[in-house]
């Protein structure tokens, strides 16, 4: 009987690391393909990351830019952020842990310039990002776009 476990519990370990090892991940640290809601076509790479409890994203990469610019510049964005370039820009900020998702954080959108409330949920085994921007009226009005772990 001992001799079964000593065999059996190296191959266990095996295949469950192995299991674990091929997983995606359930977080939504790492990088993102967001899609544009104007063409529903990959717009950038966004990588999030976590800083202090606090969710992060930034445009790693530009996907089919606007005019073909390489780097263009937000020049309708709010504050501090108007004039400067889209490439490594922070668009996703503030994000908590709330139940199985992250919220009360804040989305810009480079190319109009608005801002919007976030959510983000990690969604089909860890492989799409759940994405619900909105405005808080009396209701949560917005929309919901999946962006594909990159």
């Amino acid at each position: 009987m001992i001799r079964r476990i000593a065999i059996a519990t190296p191959v266990m370990i095996s295949i469950v690391a192995t299991a674990l090892a091929d997983a995606p991940t359930m977080t939504p640290v790492g990088y993102w393909e967001a899609t544009d809601h104007r063409t529903s076509k990959p717009s950038a790479v966004i990588s999030i990351r976590e800083i202090r409890g606090e969710l992060r994203g930034r445009i790693e990469k530009l996907i089919n830019p606007p005019n073909g610019e390489a780097n263009p510049i937000c020049t309708k964005c709010p504050g501090c952020k108007r004039n400067q370039h889209v490439l490594g820009m922070e668009v996703v900020w503030g994000l908590k842990r709330e139940g199985n998702g992250f919220s009360d954080g804040w989305a810009l959108d480079p190319v109009d310039g608005n801002t919007y409330h976030l959510r983000l949920d990690v969604v089909d085994g860890g492989n799409r990002l759940k994405v619900f921007g909105y405005v808080q009226v009396i209701v949560k009005i917005g929309r919901t776009e999946f962006w594909r772990r990159a």
